[in-house]
């Protein structure tokens, strides 16, 4: 007999009471049209548009507040579910014998991390799960380097071989290197001990 498979964020949802705060606002807001549709007939009546602003006025602001009160505890759920899991991290291995000057670094790296987080967000759900764990703790990144293309390649291969997510940047050719030059290699996100794993002898850039 299969079991079940529980959604640790729609259980910990549950838990702490944001779906019920959800359902709350919105039970507010049908409340409101309601009041709304009631209050069409004494626009009408001399002095009586000023009342209905005045009604409307203090039933957008309870909602408002209500509103930005369940987003306070949406924030504080996920930084403290993500605080909960594994520490996860992205890591960027850069080139430094191709000469990149910081801005080409920079963009090179960004283009790397969002190649990453593209890739595990069309994943499955373990891994759009562990994406969202990591942008909860913050997106923590560490820029490395290697010395050559032989090096990347082969952490390149070690981090397929070790199930973590593995993209490189290869350079359009526009600027500084030749089209199709590997410039950056993107890891993770992934559990802060397993890319130690493959990363700790490199060096920060």
């Amino acid at each position: 007999m299969s079991s079940e498979v529980v959604d640790p964020v729609e259980q910990m949802l549950k838990t702490t009471g944001c779906i019920n705060l959800h359902h709350k606002v919105q039970v507010r807001a049908r409340s409101r049209h309601r009041v709304h549709r009631r209050n069409r007939g004494l626009a009408a009546v001399p002095g009586g548009g000023a009342r209905v602003q005045s009604v409307h006025a203090n039933l957008h602001g309870e909602a408002a507040g209500k509103v930005r009160g369940e987003m306070r505890a949406f924030r504080a759920l996920l930084a403290t579910l993500g605080a909960r899991g594994d520490p996860l991290k992205m890591v960027l291995v850069v080139r430094t014998d191709l000469g990149l000057k910081k801005g080409k670094i920079a963009s090179q790296c960004a283009h790397a991390a969002v190649m990453c987080c593209m890739r595990a967000a069309a994943g499955g759900t373990d891994t759009r799960r562990q994406l969202d764990f990591w942008l909860a703790q913050g997106q923590p990144k560490i820029v490395l380097k290697v010395d050559g293309p032989e090096k990347l390649h082969l952490l390149t291969q070690r981090a397929t071989a070790a199930g973590v997510l593995a993209e490189v940047v290869r350079d359009a050719g526009r600027t500084q290197v030749a089209s199709g030059t590997e410039t950056v290699l993107g890891l993770g996100p992934e559990r802060s001990e397993v890319i130690d794993a493959l990363v700790g002898d490199l060096k920060l850039l």
